[in-house]
């Protein structure tokens, strides 16, 4: 998230520069979706993210990071895709409470 060192800054800008569009989701952002090198990236409520799951039978984890703000938080589970759900809803919970972002405007994690 700093971009310090052992990568150059020219490492970094490698390794966040988008290289492939993505489909839409339903997911929260308002922005379009691209894949970077290992991180899926774009932006919510004007602020530029970058996030990267993974899951294996009886473990689950979710990082996601927004540089400008210089917030990122990580979540970890024990199962390989149900916690996967329960992340991004802690996750997007806590972001949102961040951002300030009303209940009313917030994406609805138990309908999806």
């Amino acid at each position: 998230m700093h971009r310090s060192s052992p990568i150059s800054k020219e490492g970094y800008q490698a390794l966040f520069t988008s290289r492939m569009v993505q489909e839409p989701t339903d997911e929260p952002s308002s922005g379009p979706k691209s894949y970077a090198l290992g991180w899926d990236t774009s932006s919510y409520k004007g602020y530029q993210f970058y996030e990267h799951s993974g899951g294996v039978e009886a473990f689950g984890s979710h990082v996601i990071f927004f540089p400008e703000l210089k917030y990122g938080l990580c979540a970890f589970g024990n199962t390989g895709v149900t916690s996967n759900i329960v992340e991004l809803k802690a996750l997007w919970h806590l972001i949102d409470e961040k951002l300030g972002i009303p209940e009313k405007e917030r994406f609805d994690w138990d309908a999806k």
